[in-house]
């Protein structure tokens, strides 16, 4: 992962990840910063959006590109929407807690 100096108002309007929302930040076992979030389309509900994630080695000085998350939820239903819930970081271990939805907001699933 490359880092570089970018502000996160730079990182939540930069293609191809727009129109962010349901951010979760936290800090990682080794001390770096990670955000989730979703984003890719420009409204919701769309097909195009996904779950990014992004890291900051240096406090959120600079951060990597966002980049998309395949939890290969999609390659089954390309009309499934996702949304992280939570992401949990315990005992040195990451967890994702994902929602998703039938693409209209109905249908929630967790």
């Amino acid at each position: 992962m490359v880092h570089r100096n970018v502000s996160v108002s730079s990182l939540m309007v930069s293609r191809p990840i727009r129109s962010p929302a349901d951010g979760i930040l936290r800090v990682l076992p080794d001390g770096s910063w990670v955000m989730i979030m979703l984003g890719g389309g420009h409204t919701e509900p769309l097909p195009q959006n996904r779950i990014c994630l992004t890291r900051s080695l240096d406090q959120g000085h600079t951060w990597a590109p966002m980049e998309p998350i395949d939890l290969g939820i999609k390659r089954q239903n390309l009309i499934t929407a996702l949304v992280p819930s939570e992401h949990l970081v315990h005992n040195g271990r990451c967890t994702l807690f994902v929602s998703t939805h039938d693409g209209t907001f109905g249908g929630w699933q967790a």
